[in-house]
């Protein structure tokens, strides 16, 4: 039975190629979304994570970086400096900021780090220097790619000259990406001469977060102390509540597809070749065995159209890459292994229709003229 069925499914090449390449299509797009959506949650907590504070000190009623402004006083940092169990404070200086570049609207989230202690500084530096000048700026290097710029260019933001002096990666939010320069410079350019966003509380190994927490919230009533992982989640949060609906509903149309094009494809097959199954029910097939011939049909359709999909994906992948700068899909082999699975649903949901038309077949059809 399985091998008449890849018999069948092989009889006409241009029906196993459009099924095939339906099912590919349609991984495809859920490779490249899933990717989409874990790449984006990945970036928005990858920056955070890696500064290395166990306490955030902003102000009440802050959201996320993003959407929401903080204020704190620049003086509290040496309020919060002494209370036992903490090592070091740094200020968090960090604003999207839009400027003209090449005659166009750009982006950047600025942030200003101190180059001695570059807790919030880039990541990894590609070319250049990683202590930017008074008037120097690091930009990431998708944003370098995305507008053409170059060591040495010049950046006119809210009125300041700054000079590109290194190009790094790791900063690339898709949407926007990051500009590193000093904390002088950050005060200077976002008119913020003695307040910060936030406070970056570094604990001496002995001390207790919550207890650390706790002094300082007693401090006003006006600042919100959080540890890393909250602020963590608070910011990838902006990803899951606005991007996760729509690649969901993507995820389920690209589903769809690919159950669609197995369906209509075996339920054609089925069609044409009504004969030959009336011949098989007419010589004694079971009903479980036909199933077999049809589920068979279909698993195999999926199998070849996974294969070939995942192809696709890492080939548009890597070529989106190329031209486009700012896309990013990241694929891991946990999501291959659930996509394999669905990609075999859509072969157990495709085969219910050309199941339904089987059993419905006479074998007296075979002595019709």
């Amino acid at each position: 039975m399985i091998s008449f069925a890849a018999k069948n499914l092989s009889a006409e090449r241009m029906r196993l190629a459009i099924s095939v390449g339906g099912v590919a299509l349609a991984v495809m797009l859920i490779v490249l979304l899933r990717g989409l959506f874990v790449a984006y949650e990945n970036k928005v907590s990858g920056y955070f994570e890696r500064i290395p504070a166990q306490v955030w000190v902003m102000q009440q009623g802050t959201a996320d970086f993003f959407h929401s402004y903080s204020i704190v006083p620049d003086s509290e940092r040496d309020r919060i400096a002494g209370i036992p169990g903490v090592a070091a404070v740094y200020p968090y200086l960090a604003r999207q900021v839009g400027f003209m570049l090449h005659d166009q609207q750009s982006l950047l989230y600025l942030v200003g780090f101190d180059p001695s202690a570059p807790v919030t500084g880039p990541a990894r530096m590609v070319s250049g220097s990683a202590q930017p000048s008074e008037d120097g700026i690091i930009v990431d290097e998708v944003f370098a790619r995305k507008h053409g710029v170059h060591l040495g260019e010049e950046l006119v933001v809210n009125g300041t000259t700054l000079h590109v002096t290194g190009i790094s990666n790791g900063g690339d939010m898709v949407m926007f990406q990051y500009g590193y320069v000093s904390i002088p410079t950050a005060r200077r350019v976002l008119g913020m001469p003695d307040v910060d966003n936030a406070l970056l509380v570094q604990l001496a190994p002995e001390a207790d977060a919550r207890d650390v927490g706790t002094r300082i919230a007693a401090f006003s009533p006006r600042l919100l102390v959080r540890d890393t992982a909250a602020v963590v989640a608070v910011n990838q949060r902006v990803i899951t509540d606005s991007f996760l609906p729509v690649i969901t509903v993507l995820l389920v149309i690209g589903f769809a597809v690919g159950v669609a094009v197995i369906g209509l494809t075996i339920y054609s097959a089925v069609l044409e070749k009504r004969r030959e199954y009336g011949v098989i029910k007419a010589l004694g097939a079971r009903a479980d065995q036909l199933v077999v011939v049809i589920a068979t049909q279909a698993m195999l359709a999926a199998i070849i159209g996974y294969a070939v999909g995942i192809g696709l994906a890492m080939a548009a992948r890597a070529a989106a890459a190329r031209w486009v700068p700012a896309f990013v899909s990241q694929i891991v082999p946990a999501d291959l292994l659930w996509i394999a699975g669905a990609t075999a649903a859509m072969a157990v949901l495709a085969s219910a229709i050309p199941l339904l038309r089987i059993a419905r077949i006479d074998p007296a059809e075979v002595f019709r003229s």
